[in-house]
């Protein structure tokens, strides 16, 4: 229990995921970067493992991601899009719009790549982490598509490992795509402008953009 459990980098639950970390690298190959939390100074309401190619981040781009629900009962692999620096230059509007076009081309390049399979994942990205305060809601919001592992239901090793195997492929080839690279370009285009806005409002003594204001 985190609440009785003090937190520190040796404690055998932080251990345990930076092996878990350090498998899942070995399994994805050095073109991805691994990277996962149990928290920093305490414990995390959500610990997860994220999973990135090097041109993308969380904060701007496609990734993949485990996500262990606050309450224990079960953990999600899912693939999610950072746009938080979208938002802090543009606004939650630009945000909004940028998201929805990125899932959408997403879900449907996943229902090619996975066929079949792609049964076992939710298109929708519902994602309930059971966080108190609101702590799981950044992570939630970021998904595009999940697939959730109950716990007790757990499928054998062999069988997650195919799962995220399948869903690196598929992330692989979308960032190869001319369609998601337009996307991208887009994203970074209208961060520029959005921070290119904020300075000028800055210098003229208006205390942010407008575009910032319209959110």
């Amino acid at each position: 229990d985190p609440k009785v459990e003090k937190f520190a980098k040796g404690h055998r639950w932080v251990l345990n995921l930076d092996g878990i970390e350090a498998y899942t690298q070995k399994l994805v190959g050095d073109a991805f970067t691994v990277r996962s939390s149990m928290g920093a100074g305490k414990w995390a309401r959500v610990p997860w493992i994220t999973i990135t190619e090097p041109s993308q981040t969380t904060q701007a781009g496609l990734f993949l991601q485990y996500l262990v629900r606050a309450d224990v009962s079960g953990f999600y692999l899912a693939m999610g899009q950072g746009t938080s620096k979208l938002r802090a230059a543009a606004g939650p509007s630009a945000q909004s719009t940028h998201m929805a076009h990125v899932g959408s081309y997403v879900r449907r390049r996943l229902m090619a790549l996975l066929g079949q399979h792609c049964a076992h994942f939710d298109l929708h990205g519902k994602v309930e982490l059971r966080a108190p305060k609101g702590h799981g809601v950044p992570f939630e919001k970021a998904i595009i598509v999940s697939r959730f592992y109950a716990k007790g239901g757990v499928p054998p090793e062999a069988h997650l490992v195919a799962h995220l195997k399948m869903l690196v492929a598929a992330y692989a080839q979308i960032l190869t795509e001319p369609a998601y690279d337009a996307l991208q370009k887009g994203l970074a285009s209208a961060t520029q402008l959005g921070t290119q806005q904020q300075a000028l409002a800055a210098a003229l003594g208006l205390g942010g953009s407008a575009t910032a204001k319209k959110g």
